[in-house]
């Protein structure tokens, strides 16, 4: 039954944990030169191995946003987490505030 009630940001923590390496290859893969220079590997890892600035934070699941989208109120939300597979919202009204999207 513990399973149910999972530490969200546990949850958040291991969704950053495996995007970051997925980020961090998609800037290399673009960067061929990138992987010969000792110096830029040194440093993009160890950015890789920070904690994402808060604004760069889906606010509901709080994953680094790869895709973010600015919604009719203002707020922004990573694509996935407001659109569905056809571009149609998922939510209504902003969870927080109970705004109107």
């Amino acid at each position: 039954t513990g399973e149910n009630n999972a530490d969200p940001s546990s949850a958040a923590a291991a969704r950053l944990e495996s995007t970051i390496p997925r980020l961090g290859t998609q800037i290399l893969n673009r960067s061929i030169s990138a992987i010969h220079d000792s110096q830029f590997l040194k440093a993009h890892a160890i950015n890789l191995a920070r904690e994402a600035p808060e604004e760069l934070l889906d606010p509901l699941f709080f994953t680094l946003m790869t895709d973010p989208v600015v919604v009719s109120s203002g707020y922004v939300f990573d694509r996935d987490t407001v659109l569905d597979e056809k571009g149609n919202l998922r939510i209504s009204f902003y969870p927080f505030t109970r705004a109107p999207l």
